[in-house]
């Protein structure tokens, strides 16, 4: 999607979305920061763009991850047949739609591609553009897992107290004056496959016929002989053992540091809230049958991925309730 800025300084909150944002309301000036493990978010440095004139500009970011783990990848990345170092931008005082298409080559991993077509630009105009490449490990286990372009959001909120609620009530209790304290917070991340048993009566359905079977159809699933070949059978093993894999959210705790507690503090409760993005993703594994690839999986299965936690900080006294908020994650 285009998204068009005529404040410029604006597009610095767009380019830093990987760094922790935070709100404070409260009925006094209250601090919180949100913390993350190396699972979470990571901060960069953004320098302010100016374009001259009036310009329109227009920005390339070229991310490689890793398919299976969604990690970044060190690759050589090629705009149109050239090697890109750092951001592709354009600036002129206005832009046509440009089709570039990106590869990525790291040791270890298939070569990745992407097509884009970039919008067109008039004049006081500012784009931004991620673009991400996954890349697939040529010694992996485990099944690719293709995006299907429709997806909507869900929010989930879960309440739970602090680990450390016993021991952070008996310090304010010790004190005189407020404390400022750090606590930990459980939070969803990753990806979670919903339906799973819709999924592996999906799976065990894969035949020679029909290595690829539509997942959507599989409600309930429709009766077939399955013919038992071992390669047969070890796609069936791999994709079970993905779905058991990824049947939950698994969980960091995210260090929720700097809040300020008042000395007659009794209760405090974290509110977990998640962004989730629900989509559908075919996914594939492909086996070696007489020295070629044949691919087996599950087409548009149904798939959850966490994009953003926030956490709200409910810390209550005999008089009132105050409030900490702040995120982490990818927003």
């Amino acid at each position: 999607m285009k998204k068009t800025f005529k404040k410029f300084n604006t597009f610095l909150v767009l380019l830093a979305c990987s760094t922790l944002s935070m709100v404070l309301t409260s009925c006094k000036k209250e601090n919180f920061d949100a913390g993350t493990d190396s699972s979470g978010t990571t901060s960069s440095t953004v320098k302010e763009i100016v374009i001259p004139n009036n310009d329109s500009k227009l920005i390339v970011s070229v991310s490689p991850i890793d398919m299976s783990t969604f990690q970044d990848i060190e690759a050589t990345i090629r705009m149109n047949g050239e090697i890109l170092t750092g951001l592709g931008t354009w600036t002129a005082p206005s832009l046509t739609p440009m089709t570039l298409y990106f590869t990525a080559e790291a040791s270890g991993y298939y070569t990745g591609e992407k097509i884009f077509t970039t919008p067109a630009l008039s004049s006081g105009e500012l784009v931004y553009i991620p673009i991400v490449i996954g890349m697939r490990e040529q010694n992996s286990t485990d099944p690719i897992i293709i995006d299907d372009p429709e997806e909507y959001w869900v929010c989930d909120t879960i309440m739970e107290k602090p680990n450390e609620l016993k021991e952070i009530l008996e310090a304010v209790k010790q004190s005189a004056v407020p404390i400022t304290i750090s606590m930990t917070a459980q939070a969803p991340k990753d990806r979670k496959l919903e339906n799973r048993n819709n999924f592996e009566e999906a799976v065990s359905c894969i035949t020679w016929d029909e290595p690829i079977i539509d997942y959507t159809k599989m409600f309930p699933p429709e009766s077939k002989g399955t013919i038992e070949e071992t390669t047969v059978k070890n796609v069936k093993d791999k994709l079970y053992a993905w779905a058991e894999n990824y049947s939950e959210f698994k969980t960091y705790d995210a260090v929720l540091t700097d809040l300020t507690l008042p000395e007659n503090t009794i209760d405090i409760d974290v509110q977990v809230i998640s962004c989730i993005r629900c989509f559908t993703g075919s996914v594939y594994t492909d086996i070696d049958v007489d020295g070629k690839p044949k691919t087996f999986g599950i087409d548009r299965a149904a798939l959850r991925e966490v994009h953003y936690n926030r956490f709200r900080i409910f810390v209550k006294t005999d008089e009132h309730t105050h409030e900490f908020s702040g995120g982490s994650g990818q927003p």
